[in-house]
């Protein structure tokens, strides 16, 4: 067994996943940690004869799958696996695991109150107070009183739904775009699905929730802010690729949007803010992947993970919280 990622998300105890591996697998599992650290070649010799693969964030392409001759499944310990090529992995008899659920109270939490926290424009008097060194009452843009506003939320699954119910609760309207499949989600929360132009329209705050895919790549590009007439805060706890950040920074520059909490970005390499325009700006908080964790909901990713894992390699597929290809069964 492999335990392999970049250096951030190693950075933990990993004696949990070790011990449960063990304790179901065998004593004389052996079990691999790598910290990848951009040496291809080195982790392709680390992971070549790998039986099973546990990871969060590491991208396996098509040509590091085919070397691993022998490898039986890879489990993520995430939710989302764009990291995956899922073709490659498929064809190759790779099962691919995530974890369906272990973070909605948490990232459900973070959307609502980082969405309150730039409506308060938190970051800007902070900066005014800390940085600047001055208490002052000047108000930088418009304070929306939330019982008057209107929340669109892009993506109606389970955090979504979680965000309805938390945002309902401080009188905001939530309306939602999201596949037909949300409908009885929809009637059970008691809000109204809308097509894209209307949320944009309506929404004084808009939260992506949605899964990736190909068709949501800039799914809020120059286009959807030239539509958004209220002047939104946009929180994006998804993928960083649904934003065309450039378009982004125009419509901030020219007040189109009124702040923006991003969870996630285009480039997350270790150094990727070093040129990002979007830093430094009072109204943009960006936080690095951060919406999922607790105390409890990292337990809870580690458990799921290595279980999946483990029950793959057992044969136990009923038991596991979501195999993503199941044609490899």
């Amino acid at each position: 067994m492999v335990i392999t990622d970049t250096e951030e998300p190693m950075d933990r105890d990993l004696d949990f996943e070790k011990k449960l591996i063990r304790n179901q697998l065998g004593i004389n599992t052996k079990i691999v940690t790598y910290v990848y650290h951009g040496n291809r070649e080195e982790l392709i010799d680390v992971i070549h004869d790998a039986d099973g693969i546990l990871t969060s964030y590491l991208n396996f392409d098509a040509e590091l799958l085919e070397k691993c001759s022998h490898l039986k499944t890879i489990s993520i310990e995430a939710t989302g696996y764009n990291n995956i090529n899922l073709q490659v992995a498929t064809n190759l008899n790779i099962g691919v695991s995530v974890i369906q659920e272990y973070c909605t109270e948490e990232v459900s939490d973070f959307v609502v109150f980082s969405m309150m926290a730039m409506n308060k424009q938190l970051k800007y008097f902070i900066n005014q107070s800390d940085v600047k060194k001055l208490y002052t009452f000047k108000i930088g843009k418009s304070i929306r009183r939330l019982s008057d506003s209107t929340l669109g939320i892009m993506g109606l699954g389970k955090i979504g739904c979680e965000v309805a119910r938390k945002a309902a609760a401080f009188g905001i309207k939530v309306i939602t775009y999201s596949t037909p499949r949300a409908q009885k989600r929809v009637e059970k929360l008691g809000i109204k699905m809308v097509d894209k132009q209307t949320l944009f329209k309506e929404s004084d705050f808009i939260a992506l929730t949605m899964r990736l895919t190909k068709d949501n790549i800039h799914i809020l590009n120059e286009k959807a802010f030239e539509q958004m007439l209220k002047k939104p805060i946009i929180v994006n706890i998804a993928r960083g690729q649904m934003i065309d950040e450039k378009a982004l920074i125009k419509a901030l520059n020219q007040g189109k949007v009124r702040g923006a909490v991003l969870d996630v970005l285009t480039d997350e390499s270790p150094h990727g803010l070093q040129n990002n325009p979007l830093i430094g700006r009072d109204d943009v908080i960006i936080t690095p992947h951060i919406a999922f964790y607790s105390d409890q909901s990292l337990e809870d990713c580690q458990r799921i993970a290595t279980e999946n894992l483990i029950n793959y390699l057992s044969g136990n597929y009923k038991k596991m919280f979501r195999l993503v290809n199941t044609e490899v069964l």
